[in-house]
């Protein structure tokens, strides 16, 4: 037997190794989804995690300084420490691990790509709830209704146990463009919302430093994000205010993607 026969023996044909090919693609598309689900349960239990010592720091905290009011902590994951400094928590790495939200805070532990931070609010009498954040202006006024609320405020009540409600620009949010009430400057109110059976609050942007202006806003502020009124006024041309009265049902899984999908609003530049 010379060399050429014996390697036409050991050899493979090219059917066989199209079908070891094809097994392989198999193997490949199954354990994907796989991997990719086992990924994922790994970072929420990450966050779950960090959830729970965030609260628990806090807690301890409140606990022990009795603060009188409203009061933030901001959680470190590194020490193991909260601070109530938002100028300090702007400095702490972000750790949150999953873009879907997690049981037991409002927000994103990762938003635009950006890993968060997890936020404590306490209420005077105790109550408590947490967000994933920053802790910027709004998302701490989010908060801070997300506490009320617990207690069952809501609707004027909600606003008006704000306080002071922080103004934003109309040209922060709409450049050169006219409103058609005139304003230049508009008011974040919190609205609340139950969303997939979790209780969430967002912020509208309306005239006037008082009261909830019809439930009519011309900005809303979600998750980090500010989307904008697109309505027209078919008498003047000028950008309207849109109603902020949303229903769970139509909402469904999340309000930035209800709102993009209505034609009434877009994402802020």
């Amino acid at each position: 037997m010379n060399d050429s026969e014996r390697t036409k023996k050991t050899g493979f044909s090219l059917a066989e190794l199209l079908v070891v090919v094809a097994i392989i693609a198999v193997l490949i598309a199954v354990s994907i989804p796989i991997f990719t689900a086992l990924t994922a349960k790994a970072r929420a239990s990450a966050d779950m995690a960090n959830l729970r010592s965030a609260k628990a720091a806090a807690s301890n905290k409140y606990l022990s300084e009795q603060p009188a009011g409203v009061t933030t902590y901001y959680y470190d994951a590194e020490s193991g420490k909260v601070t109530t400094s938002q100028a300090t928590a702007a400095s702490f790495a972000g750790y949150g691990k999953s873009d879907v939200q997690i049981k037991g805070a409002s927000g994103y532990p990762v938003k635009d790509g950006k890993p968060q931070i997890v936020s404590v609010t306490f209420t005077s009498d105790g109550s408590s709830t947490a967000a994933w954040g920053m802790g910027g202006e709004l998302d701490t006024l989010i908060a801070k209704a997300l506490a009320y609320n617990v207690k069952n405020h809501s609707g004027q009540a909600l606003i008006s146990a704000m306080g002071t409600l922080p103004s934003v620009a109309v040209t922060d949010i709409f450049g050169d463009k006219k409103l058609y009430g005139g304003e230049t400057t508009l008011y974040w109110r919190p609205k609340e919302i139950t969303i997939n059976g979790t209780r969430e609050v967002f912020l509208y942007a309306a005239g006037g430093s008082t009261g909830h202006a019809s439930w009519q806003g011309y900005a809303i502020y979600y998750t980090g994000t500010t989307y904008r009124s697109t309505v027209v006024n078919s008498y003047s041309r000028l950008t309207d205010k849109n109603s902020v009265l949303f229903s769970s049902a139509d909402v469904g899984k999340d309000l930035g993607t209800y709102l993009l999908n209505s034609g009434k609003w877009e994402a802020a530049k």
